[in-house]
């Protein structure tokens, strides 16, 4: 088979692919894509045979927002829509590369194209005012279309492009504004950028100051707000206008009026501001004779008069004008009159009139009060007129020719009951400057009208009446106010209905005082219980309807209602009586309390009605209980202790509610006999017990009695005894008879005080109760030592040891050994022992066993010892106490090693030899001289032997002898 070579690159489809997608929208609610969508597909084929072509992205995805999550397909996935936002990129260009998958790779060939992303924009931002508040400033009046003169341009941005600022709206807010109606005002052009006015504003009757809100909105409905303050700026466009002075525009002056004298001020208004507001006077026609200030108004007389002749009219023109121009003027006339030499004078400085406090707009002061003022001058004409403020608009005069009357301003501002007084001033003037005004005090009196009902001091009146009340008896007086006077405070009184209406006869009302009377004798017919009255709707309880009526005018009478209500009262004779005995037993459970023990009765059997109201009778027995006064009900309010007092005996009392001749009493007894429970547990004599003892003890011993009680009852009081935790395989309890209170601890076991030192058993104590109670008791028993253990050998025991000698002071061996038991019996001393060794050469310290050499071992004398070492505990150093000391005992063996301390020596001495002269040189002289030789060190140390010949030379020989032996 021939394969064919790789000689085709893949190609794609196209060198060049385009696709749109839509950037995130964060305002929108649904999106146009998802993580993992395949947003475009490149596709490349291969003329090579069976070929398989990879796709990868080579370039252009810096941000890795786009994948090929299966490279031998070529779909490209977007991974985070989230990412794709058209104002940060509005494209994107990827690299796509295939390669064909041949072996090996050195023979793959490539090829690119690109795909071309194209982010479509979305409408995901809102416009934006730069700012939140803008100001801005017209002039009032100013024509319509006018252009406000903002401080701050107005200036909005939206980050989108398709959906920017060519698809914006303005408007102005009409919702919420905090003025009227402020877009009828303004206008918004198209792009925002400018305000104009729709009217022409007038700043003195429309506003000063508008405040609205701007609102954009783009095409998708998202908007930003912004607030806009508009200044209206005042012009001079209003005249001051004079005002009237008090007195009006006519004014009279007398012909001796001195010079320089004020005779009115004038003042003006400009409702325009600031200096448009400022205004200044001037007056034309004075002749020299009157003058005005340009700054205050103030008209005075600058000339004398005295020259002309009365009468002259001087018609003067003020004139008003601000400091923009505008203007406005009135004429003031001054009439020149003879010389006023008097001022009017009242003839009463003192008046007084009455009017009704209902009375009626315009109605005349009575007795019709007319003042009257006299003036001497010649043709004077008096007016009068009241000091203003002093009684508002209550009063009013009313000038007739020389003379004026008073009349009353209003029907519903006088109140008798608040102020039944006023006084005031009134003044007479003839009306020319230069004189007086006389004046004149009226006191007016407000007299009363029957507008107050009778008021009862209680809605409702209760009184008791007892048997035995004769007739014309008072039993309770009811009482009235009324605000008003005179006949209309007086009061009548009278019944106006009984209940039940069987009494209507029994009791009246005295019509003049309030008085409630008993019309008869109150007797048992009314008194007592239905069983003993003769009335068909007998009943206890009267309740009468009284009515009070004042004495007015019988078209203005007024009046008012109450109740009284009458509880008759029957003699009270005869006791309660418990029913339906005296006697009553109860049985309660000790230790509960809020609960019921039992109830009593008792009853008046003539008074059925009595309220009996019942008491326990202090005492020992009744403070755990309480009783309810009313029901009866005898509680438990303290747990009873049948241990304490198993039987009780309480005394009762039911009091009525009698008044005449007083409560009665009757008595019971009560006897509570108290149940047991089981509330106490056994009570051990100890709690705990602390026992010594030796150990090795002897079975069944007895170590201790335990003793308990119980004062409960019965199975509550038997106790039993048992071993709640404890070793049961050393201890038990010898077991007493059922109920019996006391058991005894015994030893199963000889006890060893090496296993277990101390022991803890801990004793339960038991009732039969249910539930059942139970105590302890706490046993620690502390086992004492007993010399029951031989000292055991740890270390050095039976060993052999080679010691050279000549060393003293040597540690042989260190010997150790323990003892299980306590105190003296586990103290060991160390010594030796027995054997007929030479002990003196070593030393066994008694107290921690270390054996040392305690002087110069001689291997010639002794070259092995046998030393037999006991160790006993300290038993051995006490008295006799009875106790035997146990010991134990080693053998230590010592091989003493021999060293070369000796020398040599001749056994005899001196040794002769005789040699003929003819010796030759090296000839033997003689050869037994080794056989006197002798050594008192071993064998192995002594040989072999040197010899030499002592002599000078001989030093020398003995060196390289001494080296040799080495």
């Amino acid at each position: 088979m021939i394969e064919g070579a790789n000689e085709h690159a893949p190609e794609f489809a196209s060198d060049r692919y385009d696709v749109d997608i839509s950037e995130y929208n964060i305002l929108a609610s649904a999106q146009q894509h998802t993580a993992g969508e395949i947003i475009a597909t490149v596709t490349a084929t291969d003329a090579d045979a069976n070929d398989e072509i990879e796709y990868i992205i080579t370039g252009g995805n810096e941000d890795n927002l786009f994948e090929i999550p299966n490279p031998l397909f070529g779909n490209i996935v977007l991974k985070d829509p989230t990412l794709i936002d058209f104002e940060t990129t509005t494209s994107y260009a990827l690299i796509i590369t295939a390669t064909d998958l041949v072996i090996p790779e050195s023979d793959r060939r490539t090829t690119t194209t690109y795909l071309y992303i194209s982010v479509l924009d979305e409408n995901d931002n809102l416009p934006v005012f730069s700012n939140d508040m803008y100001t801005g400033r017209v002039d009032e009046e100013a024509p319509i279309g006018t252009s406000i003169i903002l401080t701050i341009p107005i200036s909005v941005t939206d980050a989108d492009s398709l959906y920017g600022m060519e698809t914006v709206e303005f408007e102005i807010n009409t919702v919420g504004s905090p003025l009227p109606s402020p877009f009828l005002a303004f206008t918004l052009s198209e792009d925002g950028t400018s305000l104009t006015t729709t009217i022409a504003i007038d700043r003195e009757e429309d506003e000063g100051v508008f405040t609205f809100q701007m609102r954009v909105v783009d095409a998708a409905g998202n908007e930003d707000t912004a607030m806009m303050t508009v200044d209206i700026l005042d012009i001079n466009d209003n005249a001051p206008m004079i005002q009237e002075p008090q007195g009006g525009f006519l004014i009279m002056v007398a012909e001796n009026n001195p010079v320089n004298s004020v005779l009115v001020t004038i003042t003006a208004e400009d409702t325009d501001l600031g200096v448009n507001a400022e205004v200044f006077f001037t007056l034309q026609g004075g002749a020299g004779y009157f003058d005005i200030g340009h700054d205050t108004g103030v008209v005075t007389q600058i000339g004398s008069l005295q020259a002309l002749e009365p009468p002259v009219t001087f018609t003067l023109t003020v004139i008003a004008r601000d400091s923009g121009g505008l203007s406005s003027s009135r004429d003031l006339i001054v009439n020149l009159t003879y010389s006023n030499d008097h001022a009017p004078v009242f003839e009463s400085s003192v008046y007084s009139g009455s009017v009704a406090e209902c009375a009626e707009d315009g109605t005349p002061i009575s007795p019709v009060l007319t003042l009257r003022a006299t003036d001497d001058d010649t043709d004077s004409v008096v007016s009068y007129y009241i000091e203003s403020s002093s009684v508002g608009d209550l009063f009013q005069l009313e000038n007739i020719g020389q003379t004026a009357t008073i009349r009353s301003a209003g029907s519903s501002v006088f109140d008798r009951e608040s102020r039944d007084t006023y006084t005031f001033t009134v003044y007479a003037t003839d009306g020319i400057i230069g004189t007086d005004d006389d004046s004149a005090t009226v006191t007016i009196f407000i007299s009363d009208c029957n507008d107050h009902s009778p008021i009862f001091t209680q809605d409702m009146y209760e009184v008791d009446v007892p048997e035995g009340t004769a007739s014309g008896a008072t039993v309770i007086q009811v009482h009235t106010n009324d605000a008003d006077i005179g006949e209309n405070e007086e009061v009548r009184f009278n019944v106006e209905s009984v209940s039940p209406s069987s009494f209507s006869n029994v009791f009246h009302v005295d019509p003049l005082t309030g008085g409630i009377v008993a019309s008869v004798n109150i007797d048992n017919t009314y008194t007592g219980s239905s069983a003993c009255s003769t009335l068909d709707d007998h009943s206890n309880n009267v309740t009468l309807t009284i009515k009070a009526t004042d004495q007015a005018t019988m078209q203005d009478q007024l009046s008012n209602y109450t109740t009284v209500f009458i509880r008759l009262l029957d003699r009270n004779s005869e006791a309660p009586s418990f029913v339906p005995s005296s006697f009553y037993s109860f049985e309660i459970s000790e230790n509960v309390d809020g609960v019921d023990l039992g109830t009593v009765e008792a009853v008046d059997e003539c008074d059925m009605d009595s309220d009996v109201t019942f008491f326990l009778v202090s005492g020992q027995d009744s403070a755990p209980f309480e009783i309810d006064q009313d029901t009866g009900v005898i509680r438990v309010i303290a747990g009873l202790d049948r241990e304490v007092n198993d039987f009780l005996v309480v005394q009762l009392q039911a009091v009525d509610d009698g008044t005449d001749p007083g409560p009665q009493t009757g008595h019971a007894s009560v006897t509570i006999n108290v149940l047991d429970e089981n509330d106490n547990a056994p009570k051990l004599v100890r709690d705990t017990y602390d026992i010594s003892l030796p150990e090795n003890i002897p079975v069944s011993t007895t170590l201790i009695s335990i003793v308990a009680s119980d004062p409960d009852l019965d199975e509550n009081g038997t106790i039993s005894f048992s071993m709640q935790s404890g070793d049961s395989d050393l201890f038990m309890l010898e077991g007493s008879p059922a109920g019996s209170d006391s058991d005894h601890l015994v030893t199963k076991v000889s006890l060893d005080r090496e296993r277990v030192s101390v022991h803890i058993v801990t004793i339960l104590v038991s009732d039969a109760g249910s539930p059942q109670k139970n105590s302890t008791a706490v046993m620690t028993l502390t086992l004492t030592d007993v010399n029951d253990n031989v000292p055991v050998w740890t270390a050095g025991q039976g060993s052999e040891f080679e010691i050279f000698e000549n060393v003293t002071n040597s540690l042989v061996v260190d010997l150790d050994a323990t003892d299980r038991d306590d105190g003296l019996n586990q103290e060991l001393v160390y010594f030796f022992v027995g054997g007929s060794q030479d002990y003196e050469s070593f030393h066994i310290d008694r107290n921690d066993g270390t054996l040392h050499i305690a002087r110069d071992l001689d291997y010639e004398t002794t070259p092995e010892y046998t030393l037999n070492i006991v160790v006993s505990d300290r038993r051995a150093e006490t008295d006799d106490d009875g106790v035997t000391p146990l010991t134990n005992s080693t053998t230590i063996h010592i091989i003493v090693t021999d060293v070369n301390d000796n020398e040599p020596y001749f056994n005899r001495c001196p040794h002769g030899y005789e040699i003929p002269e003819t010796f030759r040189v090296g000839a033997v002289v003689g050869n037994n001289i080794k056989d006197s030789v002798e050594d008192d060190d071993s064998l192995a140390i002594r040989t072999p032997f040197y010899y030499y010949i002592d002599s000078p030379e001989s030093e020398r020989e003995k060196r390289e002898l001494s080296n040799a032996h080495k």
